[in-house]
């Protein structure tokens, strides 16, 4: 929704990319519009998130394992 006009604005997933992953209620970004369609999305640039559930941790497992090692 813009927030000056009211105007309600419809994007596509496509056109979110990865920032699909990270948007909130509320949460304001820029939109690119080119004929009336939104063609590009900024979400901030920094986000405060929760998480909610991790994996468990192995019997062993430390914090430097394998940190150094190259891909």
């Amino acid at each position: 929704m813009d927030n000056k006009s009211y105007e309600q604005i419809m994007i596509t997933e496509e056109t979110l990319g990865d920032a699909k992953k990270y948007l909130k209620e509320n949460m304001e970004v820029g939109i690119l519009l080119f004929n009336d369609r939104a063609i590009w999305c900024r979400s901030p640039q920094f986000h405060r998130l929760k998480v909610i559930k991790t994996d468990p941790w192995l019997k062993g497992d430390t914090t430097g394992k394998d940190f150094n090692r190259r891909l």
